[in-house]
């Protein structure tokens, strides 16, 4: 059990690590072209959804490693 607790830990920490830090709304500037401003929004929120989506499987992937690892606990 030790070792479960350990690996989760172990795995939270090197997702905190891979991240990447959040970005506050102060970096954006808005142009002042509405369209402009429209389409610099909607670039930002594009590049979140691939860091979400990237996230997402990362994390995917570590809840089946978890899953591997509990099996193989119990198997030892």
């Amino acid at each position: 059990m030790k070792l479960l607790n350990r690996s989760f830990l172990f795995a939270a920490a090197a997702l905190a690590l891979l991240l990447p830090a959040p970005r506050g709304q102060s970096q954006m500037v808005a142009p002042a072209d509405p369209l402009a401003a429209i389409q610099a929004l909607q670039t930002a929120n594009d590049d979140l959804i691939k860091r979400q989506e990237a996230t997402l499987k990362d994390l995917t992937e570590m809840t089946e490693t978890a899953r591997e690892v509990r099996i193989y606990a119990r198997r030892g």
